[in-house]
C-alpha cells in the first residue's frame, strides 16, 4: 500500500499535490488515525517535490501534525500517570 501511494503521488500534477496537502491539512485527524495510516511518513517523503509551493506545504503539514502528536503522547502520558 506505501508504495503503491508513493507511486500514485509521483503521477499527480504540482496543483492536484497541492490541493491534496491542503485538504490533508483541513481535516480533522486523530492521533490513532495518524498512527494506522502512516500518513506522515509519505507526506514527509514530499518534503523533496521539486515545486517550492509543495515542499512548503508539506513541511508545515508535518510540523502541524508533529506538534498535534506530541500534544497526543503528552495527553496520553498524563492519563497514564494519574491512572
Amino acid at each position: 500500500m506505501a508504495k503503491m501511494m508513493m507511486i500514485s503521488i509521483r503521477l499527480l500534477s504540482e496543483e492536484a499535490l497541492v490541493e491534496l496537502l491542503q485538504n490533508l491539512e483541513d481535516m480533522d485527524i486523530t492521533f490513532q488515525a495518524l498512527q494506522e495510516t502512516d500518513i506522515g511518513r509519505h507526506v514527509n517523503r514530499v518534503r523533496k517535490h521539486p515545486s517550492n509551493n509543495v515542499r512548503r506545504l508539506a513541511k508545515q503539514l508535518v510540523k502541524l501534525r508533529s506538534n498535534f502528536r506530541n500534544f497526543a503522547l503528552h495527553i496520553q502520558l498524563t492519563r497514564t500517570t494519574l491512572d
